[in-house]
């Protein structure tokens, strides 16, 4: 299962002025440096690995019908100076595709060096390629034209089989401005976000082989929606830790390095409320379990859970720590307990340990 995760970028007035400082200038197709040259109106299979496709330059439109059903092997295309229009789902059947490079000529796209970015003239449609990186790579692009620059207006995002909508970026207090991720739609489903993509980033997008996971994680709890061909499955843990939810399940979900979907499981008791003295207020000894992790195979609309790890609150705090929690707890609260073990005992009774 391959793993591709969002890199972001912004309108191509920024685009251009960090790509190369001229308009596709290393991208005129010279014709004798062809592997395979689509003279057709319609390309149509190749049955070989690592296929580089170089588009004549009478083709104006590019569409998802005007590619074969059969382009696993494409790792990189080169569009001629006359095409005007790519439909968003053009390249949804090409998991190979790491790059594209677009004929200097060309006025209406822009391709990036290195072929990771495509984006339209106007800036209103960004196209992204092989790439496994995320938050960083968002960050250090804000950073490099700065954040008041950022995306002065909406575009949208082609990524992997997902079409991501931006908003025009908004003030938020603690940022220069920050954009607004008001829908994600892949598999002709549509989940609306209305979340702060940059600022106080915490949603996370990747796309496997079949599916699209979203996840607006604060502190672990969250929101979390994975886009599937048979519609959308969803989860929402966002409730402040009370004396009726503290062992609650709060199953968090991710790609890993593979591609694989996994998750880590907390107890509610467990997760940060930004409120000191909170790790033990709900613990029941040393021995609990903090936090499960393990796989998840996503089958027949819905996540099935294989545990593979369970960490103990001793396991992941140390004594030190924990015993400078105890103090927290003894300070902000004004409790009165003689030991950690007197706490844990009062909670088991009233609590009970949390299960799986």
């Amino acid at each position: 299962m391959k793993n591709r995760k969002l890199i972001l970028t912004s309108a191509l007035i920024y685009i251009t002025s960090i790509l190369s400082g001229c308009k596709n200038e290393d991208y005129n197709i010279q014709s004798e440096t062809l592997k395979y040259e689509v003279s057709e109106s319609k390309f149509e299979d190749y049955n070989t690995s690592n296929i580089e496709l170089y588009l004549p330059n009478t083709v104006t439109q590019l569409t998802r019908d005007y590619f074969s059903q059969n382009l696993l092997s494409v790792k990189s295309i080169y569009i001629g100076k006359d095409v005007q229009s790519i439909s968003d789902d053009t390249f949804v059947d090409m998991p190979s595709l790491s790059s594209v490079y677009v004929d200097k000529e060309n006025e209406f796209f822009v391709s990036s060096p290195d072929g990771k970015y495509l984006a339209s003239m106007d800036g209103s449609t960004i196209f992204i390629f092989g790439t496994d990186k995320f938050d960083i790579a968002v960050f250090e692009y804000a950073d490099s034209i700065g954040k008041e620059q950022f995306c002065k207006d909406g575009f949208n995002i082609i990524f992997g089989n997902s079409v991501l909508y931006f908003a025009e970026p908004t003030e938020e207090s603690g940022s220069t401005g920050s954009c607004s991720l008001t829908k994600a739609e892949a598999y002709g489903y549509t989940v609306k976000l209305n979340t702060n993509f940059l600022g106080n980033h915490i949603v996370d997008i990747c796309s496997a082989d079949d599916f699209i996971l979203i996840t607006d994680y604060t502190y672990r709890a969250g929101d979390t929606y994975i886009i599937y061909s048979g519609g959308v499955w969803e989860q929402h843990n966002m409730d402040n830790l009370n004396d009726y939810n503290y062992n609650d399940k709060i199953v968090c979900y991710f790609l890993n390095q593979d591609g694989e979907l996994c998750f880590k499981c907390f107890p509610r008791k467990y997760l940060f409320t930004g409120i000191a003295g909170d790790l033990l207020k709900y613990s029941t000894g040393y021995d609990e379990i903090y936090k499960i992790e393990g796989t998840a195979d996503f089958i027949d609309g819905e996540p099935i859970l294989t545990v593979e790890n369970e960490v103990t609150l001793d396991e992941n705090y140390t004594d030190e720590q924990l015993i400078k929690e105890f103090e927290i707890f003894l300070s902000s609260t004004g409790a009165e307990y003689e030991s950690m073990d007197a706490l844990f005992e009062h909670n088991e009774k009233l609590f009970n340990k949390f299960e799986f």
